[in-house]
Parts: C-alpha cells; sequence; structure tokens
C-alpha cells in the first residue's frame, strides 16, 4: 500500500490570523495596559542600571575594569536641564565634585554619551596623547567645512599639512609682529569699555566685552 508522504504544513497561521485579529483580546485593554506598563518598566530598568544615564545603556559605561561614575538624569533627556542652569563649567564642576568623579564622569546629553574631566593631568592626557587625536565629525561640522577644516580634520598627513601651513602663515613671528598694533589697540579699547561700565554699574559683565573683541 503505497501513503503519501505527509508534509508538516507551517503556513497554517495565515489562515487563522484572520480570526484572531477580529477577536476581542488583541484590543483588549487590559492586554494594552499590560504590555504598555511592560515596555515603560524595562526602560526605567535600563535606566536605574545605565550610570551614567540613558546614553551608557547596554552595558556600554562597563567596558573597563570600573564603571565610569556619573549622573543618571533624567529618562529621555539625560543631564540637559541640569547644565542648562547657569554656567556650563561650574555645573560641570559641582557634579564631579558630588558624585566623586574629578578625574572622568559619564553622563548623557538626550541619546549622546558624554565624557568631561576636572582633573588638569587627565585633561593633559587627553589632549596630548595621541589615542584621543581623532574626533567624531557631527553632521553640522561636516556639511559645514566639508571635513577640512583643521579642527575637524582627521590625524594624519592631511591635518600636518595644515598644521604646517598655518605655522608658516598664520603664526610665523613676522605675520604676529605685523598685527601687534591691532591688537593693543583692542586691548585698550576693551580695558576702556570695562572701567566705564564698573564705574557707571559697579559690576563688570565681562562676556559681551569679550565677544565684542573677539
Amino acid at each position: 500500500m503505497d501513503f503519501g508522504i505527509a508534509t508538516k504544513d507551517s503556513s497554517w497561521w495565515v489562515f487563522t490570523l484572520p480570526a484572531f485579529l477580529g477577536s476581542k483580546t488583541l484590543v483588549d485593554e487590559y492586554v494594552v495596559l499590560t504590555v504598555l506598563i511592560a515596555l515603560i518598566s524595562i526602560a526605567l530598568l535600563k535606566w536605574a542600571f545605565s550610570p551614567g544615564g540613558v546614553a551608557w545603556k547596554n552595558g556600554r559605561n562597563s567596558n573597563g575594569a570600573v564603571a565610569i561614575p556619573g549622573p543618571r538624569g533624567l529618562p529621555i533627556f539625560g543631564s540637559l536641564f541640569t547644565l542648562s542652569r547657569g554656567l556650563a563649567h561650574r555645573s560641570l564642576a559641582s557634579m564631579a565634585l558630588h558624585y566623586n568623579s574629578k578625574q572622568l564622569m559619564a553622563f548623557s546629553l538626550g541619546s549622546t554619551p558624554v565624557v568631561v574631566t576636572s582633573d588638569p593631568q587627565v585633561a593633559k592626557e587627553i589632549l596630548t596623547s595621541p589615542h584621543f587625536a581623532d574626533r567624531p565629525i557631527k553632521q553640522s561640522a561636516r556639511s559645514l567645512m566639508f571635513s577640512r577644516a583643521i579642527g575637524f580634520a582627521p590625524n594624519g598627513t592631511y591635518w600636518l599639512l595644515l598644521r604646517r601651513i598655518a605655522a608658516s602663515h598664520l603664526f610665523a613671528p613676522r605675520r604676529i609682529a605685523a598685527h601687534e598694533q591691532g591688537r593693543q589697540l583692542d586691548c585698550a579699547t576693551m580695558l576702556k569699555n570695562l572701567a566705564n561700565e564698573q564705574s557707571l554699574n559697579g559690576a563688570v559683565s565681562l562676556r559681551k566685552h569679550l565677544q565684542a573683541a573677539a
């Protein structure tokens, strides 16, 4: 007796899908509420166990031997509102002192991870070490400067050429001496404006004077 080969039909769910979608269980308010609570709980757990905030989730901050300390901030915005109050450098210094993270501190600005240091030796190492020579290029810098400006060009032959041109034509002693009279005039004007504001108001706001001098 010849029996046909039995095949396993794996597409049976396609025929039952319309009936399932038409049922009330899928759109039941309790099911939707349960799924929503589960998603919120997962997001809060990721935020709670991520030193540095939401941008450092999934263990990104724990790649080294010791995780970089820092504030968690808000679940979505991170420490954005903390830095928006007052002067940014004072807020960063206060945060580093509070979290005992003067050498390195991790925090989040929205979805962007940030690392700062308040220690002079660590800052010197970051600025002079070849491991930190390259920096990530933002889309704004790529669009405005075509990744060719000396401040955003990748470390290599092209950047060395830009540095050589700047040293020869922009910062050469003869070029600097040629503009000395203009610098002295700007400095004298700024000091005069500072003295006038001090005599009128009893206090001086340096920012506008520095911006005018620049």
